[in-house]
């Protein structure tokens, strides 16, 4: 759950350009937050978990806050985001997002590992795929929850 990593004790800052990707994306909120004194300083905002999501052996990153600001974090959803390494050093953002828990599966789709991110207390599962730039929703599952439902008996 990305709550759990926002509670590393040993996090793994993020690249100088992501931050500052993630900050534009973000600006207008981050700067109520900081309005509010809740940050001050871009360093140690953001921290990464490294990933390769197409085996290439260029490092690619799930990037998450490690602050709990209003920006970045709901009732129980937390942002991410998912940059793709590229060749050069640099890094592209190809998926964004609120959710409470994000799955990096084994499949692949055009060669990047599928992602299902997980939102709610019913659990929807978000499922995201690469279409060769960026990951896009190609469906979802949300989990039948009858609670009222008995097993039929034989009489």
């Amino acid at each position: 759950m990305l709550v759990d990593l926002m509670g590393l004790k040993h996090k793994q800052s993020a690249p100088r350009s992501i931050v500052a990707t993630v900050v534009a994306r973000e600006k207008a909120g981050l700067e109520d937050d900081k309005r509010q004194q809740l940050w001050s300083d871009e360093a140690g905002l953001l921290a990464v978990l490294p990933l390769d999501l197409d085996s290439d052996g260029i490092g690619d990153f799930l990037v998450y806050p490690t602050h709990h600001l209003p920006t970045f974090c709901g009732a129980h959803s937390i942002a991410c985001w998912v940059f793709k390494g590229q060749k050069d050093g640099n890094h592209r953002l190809v998926l964004s997002g609120r959710h409470d828990e994000v799955h990096i599966l084994e499949t692949k789709t055009n060669g990047m590992r599928d992602i299902d991110l997980v939102y709610g207390m019913i659990r929807t599962f978000y499922k995201y795929r690469y279409n060769g730039r960026e990951y896009q929703l190609t469906g979802e599952i949300t989990p039948a929850m009858d609670l009222q439902q008995t097993p039929e008996r034989d009489e």
